[in-house]
């Protein structure tokens, strides 16, 4: 970012860390709709690279999902 002095820059600094703020988290169970199939294909022993290439959804995603998993057999305990 090329600014022409310090004050301008941390008045852009100061608009982007509004932004920042501003932001709502992901919520990726509502984002993608795709949560049980990606939980079915994990259990089944499917690769999550494999995942990602039939649902089209980021590697992000599958891990998202997986940690749920992994948090939900952790409570069943």
């Amino acid at each position: 970012m090329h600014v022409c002095s310090w004050h301008c820059y941390r008045a852009q600094e100061r608009i982007n860390e509004q932004k920042m703020r501003s932001r709502k988290p992901i919520n990726r169970a509502i984002l993608c709709g795709k949560g049980e199939e990606i939980k079915s294909l994990l259990t089944a022993g499917i690769k999550p690279t494999e995942i990602c290439r039939q649902l089209e959804v980021s590697y992000a995603t599958i891990n998202y999902w997986k940690c749920k998993m992994k948090a939900e057999e952790e409570e069943a305990v």
